[in-house]
């Protein structure tokens, strides 16, 4: 299928309000974990407990909500039974606390990686972008010096 330079343009800016979201979703949830490991080392004061990250943040950006949980729906799920599985207080031996340290850098480790590879794909479409436009002006200044 041909793709004309504006059809291009016009994905090009779907897939990175996509990505956008996908960001938000990603720093969100980094958010609620980072939450759960202070919950770990004890009560921050000023700070209240947040509910699951599916519940505020749907509420919040339904469309937005959506479509990070078709996109991350292992990360939706993993928050969800994060946080529903939340032991109270001080109920951790110091070996599963460390276990669960573990396992929560480890996910940041994660979080980490996929935001790297996202800012590389961003910067591809925006250079892709940049070439379009590039085309775009030198066709303008083509027809309009053929017209002159």
């Amino acid at each position: 299928m041909f793709w004309t330079s504006a059809q291009k343009a016009l994905l090009l800016q779907q897939q990175h309000q996509q990505l956008l979201q996908q960001q938000l979703w990603s720093q969100q949830l980094l958010q609620q974990q980072l939450l759960q490991q202070a919950a770990l080392v004890g009560a921050l004061p000023g700070v209240s407990s947040m509910p699951p990250l599916p519940s505020w943040f749907g509420a919040a950006f339904p469309a937005a909500a959506a479509a990070a949980a078709a996109v991350f729906p292992a990360a939706a799920a993993a928050a969800a039974a994060a946080a529903a599985a939340l032991p109270p207080e001080g109920s951790l031996s110091p070996t599963a606390a460390l276990q669960q340290q573990q396992q929560q850098q480890q996910q940041e480790q994660q979080l980490q990686q996929q935001k790297q590879l996202q800012q590389q794909q961003q910067q591809q479409e925006d250079a892709e972008l940049q070439r379009l436009r590039a085309e775009q002006q030198r066709r303008w200044l083509a027809n309009r010096s053929s017209s002159s």
